[in-house]
C-alpha cells in the first residue's frame, strides 16, 4: 500500500533523505520514529506529494506519487488521509462544519457543498457519524478555537475520516498534546484504524506511544532508516542511538541546518 525506493531529497548542499526503502503493508499501523530533523517530516511530505524527491520512487494506494501530474495528484490524495501536528482546524467556525471540509477533495466537491446550509443531507448524516465516531457529537456547533487540543484533534481525524481514505499518514499527531490526551487520541487511531482496514504511517516523537501502538517500528537518523523492526523486536537501546545529532529543515524557505 505504501512503497517506497530509494527516495533522495537534498535542500541546497544538505542531503536530508539518503537512498530511503521502506514498504507499509495493507492494514499495518507502522510508526516512524527518529530525532527532531532526521528527515521524518521530509519523507511525510514526499508521500503526500507536498515535496517532489530529487530521486527514487514513491507509491502510495497504487499511485506514484513521485511522478503523478497535479491532476493525478490530486485524484490520488482522495485515497490519502492526512493528519498533522497543528490540527489546521479553521477556528471561528464550528466543529460540524470543519468536518464537513472534508468533502472538499471529493470529485463532485466544491465549497459551497461543504457550507452546512448547502451541503446535502447525506453529507451532513456522514459528516455527523464521523463526529460521533470521535466523541465529539455533542461539541458539533462548537467554534473548533473553543474546543481543547485533544478535542481539535479529533475533529480533525473526523475531517480525514469524512473523506474515507484508504491509507492514512499522521505526522506528530499528538506532539501537541498532553500525556493523557495523547494516549487517548492514539487509541482512538488504533480503534478506528482496525475497524476500517486503514494502512497507517505515522510518524512520533513518543518512544512510549511506538511501543505501544504500532505494529512494526522505522528509525530515522541522519536521513537513513536505521531501524525496521516489528514491535516486539525492538531494543530500547537501539533506537536511542536514533537521537544522537540532528538536521533542522524549513520547509517553507527550503533551508537545512545541522544542529
Amino acid at each position: 500500500m505504501i512503497d517506497v525506493s530509494q527516495v533522495e531529497k537534498s535542500f541546497a548542499a544538505l542531503h536530508v533523505l539518503r537512498g530511503i526503502d521502506l514498504h507499509v503493508q495493507p492494514g499495518q499501523f507502522v510508526v516512524l520514529l527518529g530525532a527532531n530533523g532526521c528527515g521524518k517530516s521530509t519523507l511525510i511530505r514526499c508521500l503526500n506529494g507536498l515535496t517532489r524527491p530529487d530521486a527514487g520512487r514513491i507509491e502510495v494506494a497504487g499511485v506514484q506519487i513521485s511522478a503523478a501530474r497535479r491532476r493525478r495528484l490530486r485524484r490520488a490524495r482522495r485515497q490519502i488521509g492526512v493528519v498533522f501536528q497543528q490540527f489546521n482546524l479553521v477556528p471561528n467556525v464550528s466543529a460540524f462544519q470543519n468536518v464537513l471540509y472534508g468533502a472538499l477533495g471529493r470529485p463532485s466537491g466544491g465549497l459551497m457543498r461543504t457550507l452546512p446550509a448547502f451541503a446535502p443531507s447525506q453529507l451532513r448524516e456522514q459528516a455527523m457519524a464521523c463526529l460521533e465516531r470521535v466523541g465529539l457529537v455533542d461539541h458539533a456547533a462548537t467554534a473548533a478555537r473553543d474546543l481543547s487540543g485533544g478535542q481539535q484533534q479529533r475533529v480533525a481525524i473526523a475531517r480525514t475520516l469524512l473523506q474515507s481514505p484508504n491509507v492514512l499518514i499522521a505526522d506528530e499527531p499528538v506532539a501537541s498534546l498532553d500525556p493523557q490526551a495523547g494516549r487517548a487520541v492514539m487509541e482512538l487511531l488504533i480503534e478506528i484504524v482496525a475497524e476500517r482496514g486503514m494502512t497507517v504511517l505515522c510518524s512520533l516523537h513518543q518512544l512510549e506511544f511506538a511501543m505501544a501502538y504500532g505494529d512494526r517500528v522505522v528509525g530515522m537518523k541522519a536521513g537513513r532508516i536505521e531501524l525496521n523492526e516489528c514491535r516486539e523486536r525492538v531494543n530500547r537501546d537501539a533506537m536511542g542511538e536514533l537521537y544522537k545529532g540532528v538536521v533542522r529543515v524549513d520547509h517553507e524557505t527550503n533551508n537545512a541546518q545541522v544542529h
